[in-house]
């Protein structure tokens, strides 16, 4: 946690025990007495709002794992001061209500009432924040789920490419093997054809020595 988010909390802390002190104070006080306790609350009510604008400011520079806690605390936070501004407001409220109570002592309430609506909006903004951080927190989880599926497929198109490398190959071996068949096949006919050839001129040399030894007759000499 950095030292400026523990600062603004400890000073919350001090102002808001200030604050409900003073709301104490203006329930037992003469009206003199309360129209001073009810500027020097609404001084305290300023330095609150500006200490919860801080803090909601050093919300945004703290890590993802100090952030859920840190907005826990603000918003319990926020809750604190809206239930003492509001009975803040509710106490001025009556003291307006008194036949006492002076010009002056209205325009507090009307400042503190003011106070409150601003407060009210920035609560509104926190929540739209909120609410916006949710929305860029889910686009990232998204994002990061598209570039899972796309490396998927990325590497699906890599074995697909890689298949068929190797069915290229096979298809190259299994050529040259039908080519080497192939010349075998008319390697072997040719051997058939010479070794016919060579038996019929065999055949037809034995024919003629047979023919020559017993059944040629040689002319008589005269």
């Amino acid at each position: 946690m950095s030292s400026l988010w523990t600062e603004y909390q400890h000073d919350f802390e001090s102002f808001l025990t200030e604050l409900r002190d003073k709301v104490k104070l203006i329930t037992s006080c003469s009206a003199d007495e309360r129209r001073v306790a009810i500027q020097k609350a609404a001084a305290d009510v300023q330095e609150i709002e500006e200490c919860l604008a801080a803090m909601s400011a050093e919300l945004r520079n703290l890590s993802a794992s100090q952030r859920v806690s840190s907005q826990q605390t603000l918003k319990r936070f926020q809750d604190e001061f809206r239930h003492t501004n509001a009975e803040l407001t509710s106490l001025v409220q009556a003291a307006d209500r008194d036949a006492l109570m002076t010009a002056e002592h209205r325009v507090e309430v009307s400042a503190l009432d003011a106070r409150q609506r601003m407060l009210d909006s920035a609560a509104r903004l926190d929540r739209t924040t909120d609410r916006l951080e949710d929305t860029h927190r889910t686009a990232l989880e998204t994002e990061q789920i598209g570039a899972q599926i796309l490396e998927d497929l990325d590497g699906q198109r890599r074995t697909m490419l890689g298949s068929m490398d190797k069915n290229r190959a096979i298809s190259s071996k299994l050529d040259q093997a039908r080519n080497l068949t192939r010349r075998m096949h008319r390697r072997e006919v040719a051997q058939r054809v010479v070794l016919w050839i060579v038996l019929i001129l065999l055949i037809l040399a034995c024919a003629g020595i047979i023919y020559a030894k017993y059944f040629y007759v040689k002319p008589v000499q005269e």
